[in-house]
């Protein structure tokens, strides 16, 4: 029992049957259903690789997590946790305490209160949502900080000349011995995915109509029988 991110240049995961490189594998946790451990591999390489590699977190570093209960945030927060980082985020009034339960240290409702008028002398902010958020993010970061983001930075390097800050857009690549890494974390009870909702195949449909939408909490999963 294995899982992987395919590789998205291939593609072909909603499907019975798909061939991937044994180098973008690892095996299943045992603790996890199909469903669960299918959450994982996009989101948590992700949280993974802007953590560790787009930025350097670590003990002591303050971060801030946009979008936190949603798939990429909800994985952020917990491993930033277990890099020993301090953990500010945003979620919605709903999500609130799904998001202390992960870890954050402080969660801060967007809807009741503007981030940047509550947070400062941020290290590294963990963009998910982009726009004005991502615009608002450079200002609470301390001088030689790091805005890592998953959607594009428009004039990135103007802005990083402004604020004095580092600022990357990214996107993971599949990677079998990190997601092996974070099985271990899952097999320990320091990282579980979050799955809103499970569609079988033949609805697929409206399950990508589902996340069109956005504000979901965690993942939406298509079951695929073999």
């Amino acid at each position: 029992e294995v899982f992987s991110r395919v590789d998205p240049r291939v593609g072909g995961a909603f499907a019975e049957y798909a061939a991937v490189d044994e180098s973008l594998v690892a095996a299943k946790p045992s603790g996890l259903t199909f469903e669960e451990a299918a959450s994982l591999p996009l989101v948590a390489l992700t949280a993974l690789q802007a953590l560790t590699e787009q930025a350097d977190v670590r003990a002591g570093t303050r971060l801030l997590v946009h979008g936190a209960a949603g798939g990429v945030g909800s994985a952020a927060v917990q491993i930033a946790k277990q890099l020993g980082a301090e953990v500010v985020a945003t979620a919605s009034a709903g999500s609130v305490e799904l998001v202390r339960e992960l870890g954050a240290d402080r969660v801060i409702d967007y809807r009741a209160e503007k981030f940047d008028e509550v947070v400062s002398d941020v290290d590294v902010v963990l963009d998910t949502i982009g726009g004005e958020t991502q615009e608002r993010s450079f200002g609470v970061l301390k001088t030689g900080g790091t805005l890592v983001s998953i959607v594009p930075i428009a004039d990135a390097e103007a802005k990083k000349a402004r604020w004095n800050v580092e600022a990357r857009s990214f996107f993971m690549r599949p990677h079998g011995e990190q997601l092996a890494h974070l099985a271990g974390l899952v097999e320990s009870g320091r990282l579980r995915p979050i799955v809103e909702t499970v569609f079988p195949l033949d609805e697929a449909s409206e399950a990508l109509q589902k996340v069109e939408r956005g504000g979901a909490r965690g993942k939406t999963v298509i079951a695929v029988s073999a």
